[in-house]
């Protein structure tokens, strides 16, 4: 039997084993547990060194709870206990866990399992999406504390602020991990340090160097900013390198991260020189393609590198059965196939017995529109992400409570659902929200419902019929909502703007999608809505630097045509250049690639997903607005 201290001892110990989420944040609850026979003793895989199968985990666990039952010491019990929870987690059945701990009366436990019990708590907090909560609990561990204790406390809370999208603080804290941690771990924390650093802006990067005299982190940042300024130039990135190990020889990252990047990035060089883009060049959304097309053919053209090599046909998808269409091309040699437009045409080509060569699909599928092939990418401007990035916007900006006005519609109820399941993912509480039809001018009835307006006058009435006497009424609105979002076409928008202020909400700040904005300057109309803050895409906002030589060679080969359909020739601009990285993103998705749709990523499901920037109608113009480098997220807990 173990004595007390050498069991405390492996608590502590193996808390350093319970899954940590690195660069990825943790997953959901499971079920139960398939197996919970009572066993004795140790796993049967035990000899070999240990077993993660799940009707091991179940067995380690039971059996740990078997012990605890029959011990007679309360610490003991305790410890064992806790044993069990971390060897569910382990297993992520976190309900399992959760219950035991819910069974432990915490303020009772003695002071060495007090940090202990911490810590797995703060684990299933993660497992609930819940990364205040568990920075609550998995605060700055002690200097007495044992180091395995320190090493999970630092990756837990380095998960946790990547769950809420805080990557600086994420990082800093991997950073200590990494000097916690034994030499057979340091492989994975630098992996995640490295994908951490990938998501960072550069600004975020380059305010790190001045923020400490350290070394290594020194040596992180300058590697990460190589790496993203000339991660497109395989010759250049080799020369930067060089310069980097030069200048930081005995940083961590020579082993493992300088190894493998010259040769990835290579291997991403290549195109393929026979490619076919499938649209409609006929019909209702005939002037959509079109735009799509330009855009594909204007990057092309604003391509020196082997732009001549590569053979590009155009086929018209309009009336004509797209699997035959897409035939036609592989057969004609097409080694890429970009389209098609219609999400009818991508669900059905998704279907087609045989996508023998890749496919860049120009819309996404539904999700409960079956598998796609493996070679089947899909890439459009989902609303999902944009009304997710709103949510996290309002998160980032410490506003949890929001109410919200959308179209009365299918498409503006899909909105509202996307928006309101990552923003209650994060914290943030939906108080009440409200429909309108498209054809509306007067907004005055939604308005005041939001804003609990008629509430403030029935109080008033009720009054008065039981006070006889005259009484001024001051309407005032809610006060607990934080910001409303707004769910708009730039008309609509400039509609409400000017209500919400006559209805006493002029400090109410107002979030919005892209479709708020009409993409080009129109000061004496946008004055309406200044204030306003919405996310959209680098080719709308960027600046001239990124944005200038592609809008340049699009306004020359088709004027008086972009200002209304600048983010389908956006579209078409990034389907062109993401070919070569299509299968690089996937396999990375922690990597972004700087596009003019939004920084792009890929997911296990081949969709393309992106990153907006976000702007603030001042004075009647879009500004970009700079994010701010740490985040008030971080200061809705004591840590």
């Amino acid at each position: 039997m173990l004595n007390i201290k050498s069991l405390l001892f492996i608590v502590c110990l193996n808390l350093v084993l319970v899954p940590w989420a690195g660069a990825q944040s943790t997953g959901a609850r499971m079920g139960k547990s398939p197996d919970h026979k009572k066993r004795m003793g140790k796993s049967p895989d035990s000899k070999k060194g240990g077993s993660n199968e799940p009707r091991d985990i179940a067995l380690n666990a039971q059996s740990y709870l078997d012990q605890a039952q029959s011990s007679s010491d309360p610490e003991k019990r305790a410890a064992l206990q806790l044993q069990a929870a971390k060897e569910y987690i382990k297993g992520k059945y976190y309900e399992q866990a959760d219950s035991i701990l819910a069974g432990l009366d915490a303020s009772r436990l003695s002071e060495s399992l007090q940090y202990p019990y911490k810590l797995l708590a703060a684990e299933i907090a993660m497992s609930k999406q819940d990364p205040n909560k568990a920075l609550s609990l998995a605060t700055k561990p002690p200097r007495s504390a044992p180091q395995p204790l320190q090493l999970q406390a630092h990756k837990t809370r380095a998960a946790a602020f990547l769950q809420l999208g805080n990557r600086l603080q994420s990082f800093q804290e991997l950073l200590i991990a990494a000097q916690l941690a034994p030499a057979d771990e340091q492989d994975k924390i630098n992996k995640a340090i490295w994908q951490t650093l990938q998501q960072i802006p550069n600004e975020g990067l380059k305010s790190l160097t001045g923020q400490s005299d350290s070394k290594q982190m020194a040596g992180w940042v300058a590697l990460v900013l190589v790496y993203k300024k000339s991660k497109l130039s395989p010759d250049a990135l080799k020369a930067n390198i060089e310069s980097w190990r030069n200048k930081y020889s005995d940083h961590p990252a020579q082993k493992q991260i300088i190894g493998t990047l010259t040769k990835e990035l290579e291997s991403i060089q290549s195109r393929p020189e026979k490619l076919a883009l499938l649209v409609p060049l006929d019909g209702r959304i005939s002037r959509s393609s079109k735009a799509i097309r330009d855009g594909f053919i204007a990057a092309h053209f604003a391509t020196t590198n082997d732009r001549k090599k590569i053979e590009l046909r155009i086929y018209n998808t309009s009336g004509k059965d797209v699997t035959k269409v897409y035939d036609e091309a592989v057969q004609n040699g097409a080694q890429l196939v970009i389209g098609p437009l219609k999400r009818k045409n991508v669900k059905k080509l998704s279907q087609h017995g045989s996508v023998s060569t890749p496919i860049l699909a120009l819309n996404i599928l539904a999700r409960d529109e079956g598998t796609a092939p493996e070679n089947m990418y899909f890439f459009g401007l989902s609303y999902r992400d944009e009304a997710k990035q709103v949510a996290e916007k309002a998160i980032f900006d410490n506003r949890t409570n929001a109410i919200a006005i959308v179209p009365h519609s299918r498409w503006g109820g899909k909105v509202l659902k996307a928006f309101l399941s990552r923003y209650q993912q994060l914290g943030g509480k939906l108080l009440k929200y409200t429909t309108y039809k498209k054809s509306q001018t007067d907004f005055g009835r939604q308005l005041k419902h939001l804003l609990n307006l008629d509430e403030s006058k029935t109080r008033h009435n009720n009054l008065r019929s039981v006070i006889d006497t005259k009484m001024h009424f001051v309407t005032r609105r809610r006060s607990d909502a934080e910001f409303i979002f707004v769910v708009a076409s730039p008309r609509t928008a400039r509609l409400i703007a000017p209500q919400l202020r006559y209805y006493h909400a002029k400090d109410l700040p107002i979030y919005s999608t892209s479709h708020v904005y009409g993409g080009t300057e129109n000061t004496r109309q946008n004055v309406d809505i200044n204030g306003l803050l919405f996310c959209d895409i680098p080719l709308v906002l960027g600046d001239q630097k990124q944005t200038g030589s592609i809008k340049a060679e699009i306004v020359k080969q088709w004027p008086n045509k972009i200002s209304n359909s600048i983010r389908l020739y956006a579209i078409g601009i990034d389907a062109y250049n993401l070919i070569p990285y299509l299968k690089w993103l996937k396999d990375r998705p922690y990597e972004r690639f700087a596009g003019y749709t939004g920084k792009l990523s890929i997911d296990k499901n081949n969709n393309v997903h992106r990153t907006l920037q976000w702007a603030k109608i001042i004075k009647g113009k879009a500004t970009v607005i700079q994010e701010r480098l740490g985040t008030p997220l971080e200061n809705q807990v004591k840590n």
